[in-house]
Parts: C-alpha cells; structure tokens; sequence
C-alpha cells in the first residue's frame, strides 16, 4: 500500500492528465472517482467527487454492518460549503457550485475551473491523508462492496441496496449491478450511473466482481 501523500498525487496526476486532454479538445466533461483498494484484510477508500463506496455483510436474506467508506463531497457539506467560500467560489441556492456543478470536488469539468481559484478541487477526502483509514474486513463472512455514482446514491438508500443485494446474490455480479440500476431507474433517477459489485468471501482464493452502466435516460 503506497503512503498517504502517493495516493493524493495519484489523484493529481490524474487531474493534471485529463485537463490537458480536456483542453486540447475543448472538452467541457467531469467525473468523480472513489477508489477503493484491499491489502490482506484491510479496505481503503479514497473519494473525490459525490460517488460513494459501501461495505456490508449479509445475513441470510438481510444486509448488516453497513459501512460508508467515504463521504459524498457536495455542498451539503457544511466543511465543503466551507472550503468552497474560502476559495472565492460561489453557491447557487439549488446548492449546486457557480449554478452548474453539484459535486464540490472531482476530475476535468475545466470551465468549471478557468478561473484558477480552488474551489471544485481532485483532492480526495477532506482532510487529505488522515481520511485514508482502514477498515477490516471480518474473515467469518462474505463481505460485500457497492461502489456507485450519484445516480443511484441520490434516488435509492443503503437499506435498499443492501436488501437487492441480499435478494439477488446468487446471481452474477454484473447482474446484481443492473437490479441496481433498474431499481434507481423506478426511483426516479435519469442520471448516468455506473455501479461495481463485488463480493470477497475468505473461503474462496479468488474475489468476484460485476460491473453494470448505464447512460443517461
């Protein structure tokens, strides 16, 4: 596992990457990222953007011990309405940043950006390298992670992702993701949404995972 300090440039290097495309190709688009890596039995979570990653066992038909392993980065956020103030940015009444973007940090979206003030920032979490701790995986049962962008998080709650997992896990990964989507889909969202399963079961040497996206309705 790469110190705390490697994992924010990671970030950067990223964002430095994808604006000089961006610009070259006068390409307006952003994304979030949340990262999520596993060492032995510890998970790792690194987020930057309004995309959330969320760790949870399964007893039978339920979901149990739900973790969040990040924060959405939004203006919600009081430490994010904050920093965004601080920086000279502005705050529409709909929350969004400067009246277009609704996640407060995240990659490209470089008008966003023109001015040069860092207001919607690629830095993960909120306090940098103090925010990347661990949590460990119990070796006693399957263990199962949602990784997922805004359009599920904003229309469908925890409960309900954990309980379509539960219900849904004897099926394929990738299938397990597009139950997912279509549950969204009947809560209203007609966002993008990517979603990643996957499940770790200590009793099997290989971990599975399923991948569903889906464009915009």
């Amino acid at each position: 596992m790469h110190s705390g300090p490697d994992r924010i440039f990671s970030f950067k290097v990223t964002e430095n990457k994808w604006c000089e495309r961006a610009k070259s190709a006068n390409d307006t688009a952003g994304s979030c990222s949340t990262a999520v890596v596993v060492k032995g039995s510890q998970v790792y979570c690194g987020n930057a953007g309004d995309s959330k990653a969320l760790l949870f066992q399964i007893n039978e038909t339920h979901g149990v011990n739900p973790v969040e392993l990040n924060e959405r980065h939004g203006t919600n956020l009081k430490s994010e309405r904050k920093r965004i103030l601080a920086a000279g940015g502005k705050i529409a009444p709909d929350g969004s940043v400067y009246g277009v973007l609704f996640p407060s940090r995240g990659f490209g979206d470089i008008d966003v950006k023109a001015d040069g003030k860092p207001v919607v920032i690629c830095t993960p979490n909120g306090a940098g390298i103090d925010d990347w701790q661990p949590h460990r995986l119990e070796h006693s049962e399957a263990t199962w992670l949602v990784v997922a962008s805004d359009g599920l998080w904003d229309f469908v709650v925890d409960d309900q992702v954990m309980s379509i997992v539960a219900k849904n896990q004897h099926l394929d990964h990738s299938a397990i993701a597009k139950k997912l989507i279509d549950e969204a889909r009947l809560c209203g969202s007609e966002d993008d949404i990517t979603i990643i399963v996957v499940r770790y079961d200590f009793a099997i040497p290989q971990n599975s995972c399923g991948v569903a996206n889906s464009p915009c309705a």
